[in-house]
């Protein structure tokens, strides 16, 4: 037998180390199990998926401040008169207590009163002009004036030119008589003597009630004819009726209502519904 080239000699020690270890029989049976090792499949690591990591806490956002309420704007009305500017023109009548007077220098009343109010309400921080020049129902309907007061009833043949608030004011027409002779009931009325002052409303009542209608004059100087005895009596507003000179008194006989509104052009929609819910609020 030829002997291995020493190049060799390692590696047949390696081979019959193994063969010593593994216990084969042989070095064909220790080749023969290394062929079978190879033909096995290696059983792969199955991958461990690597754990999520946590969730990221981010701070909460702060609460936005609540914002400030935001005032709505006043309502476009239309004033024909006035306009966008700062005061209401409102015309009156001279004086007429306790409704309003404007002979003193310095308006007063029940009515500027209540004007004064509805000015600040729809946003005329100018307050108010007056105008106390007559002809108050042509001018609000011309459109002159935004606005008309005077104790002005509310009638059907006034509501053809003009429009009208609701009524502000519900009276009586009263009777006041003279102090030395007081009727008790309507039907004495007849066939005395009586005083017209005022408007043609009370011409209409008085005729109703068949006195003598004895002279045309204004409420005042009718009340101080009945309290000079010169009537028997008159008939005015029930707010005539407060304050009255000695020989005239009022008595418990009311010929009828009268409701007072605030005249205004006709169709002016806006500023009649704006003086609605004012007067519905006062």
């Amino acid at each position: 037998m030829k002997a291995p080239p020493l190049a060799t000699l390692p590696a047949l020690v390696v081979l019959v180390a193994g063969l010593l270890m593994s216990g084969c029989d042989s070095i064909d049976d220790l080749l023969d199990r290394s062929d079978k090792a190879d033909a096995e499949p290696v059983a792969q690591a199955k991958e461990v998926p690597a754990p999520a990591p946590p969730p990221i806490e981010r701070p909460s956002a702060e609460p936005e401040p609540p914002k400030a309420a935001q005032r709505p704007s006043p309502p476009a009305y239309a004033f024909p008169a006035s306009g966008a500017g700062s005061k209401l023109i409102v015309g009156a009548g001279r004086r007429f207590e306790p409704m309003y007077d404007f002979t003193s220098g310095k308006p007063r009343g029940y009515d500027v009163d209540l004007i004064l109010e509805i000015a600040q309400r729809l946003g005329k921080s100018g307050g108010v002009d007056f105008r106390s020049e007559g002809r108050l129902l042509p001018r609000a309907a011309a459109g002159e004036v935004d606005l008309a007061i005077g104790a002005l009833s509310i009638r059907e043949e006034r509501l053809r030119t003009n429009s009208f608030s609701r009524p502000y004011l519900v009276q009586d027409f009263v009777v006041i008589a003279h102090a030395a002779d007081v009727p008790s009931d309507r039907s004495q009325l007849a066939g005395r003597s009586c005083a017209l002052g005022g408007s043609g409303i009370y011409k209409g009542l008085l005729e109703q009630s068949r006195c003598r209608i004895s002279e045309i004059t204004t409420t005042e100087r009718a009340i101080e004819r009945v309290a000079a005895g010169l009537d028997a009596f008159t008939v005015v507003d029930s707010v005539y009726a407060g304050d009255l000179p000695p020989g005239a008194v009022k008595t418990r006989i009311a010929l009828g209502k009268d409701t007072l509104g605030i005249a205004l052009q006709k169709g002016n929609i806006s500023l009649k519904e704006a003086l609605d819910v004012i007067l519905d609020d006062l």
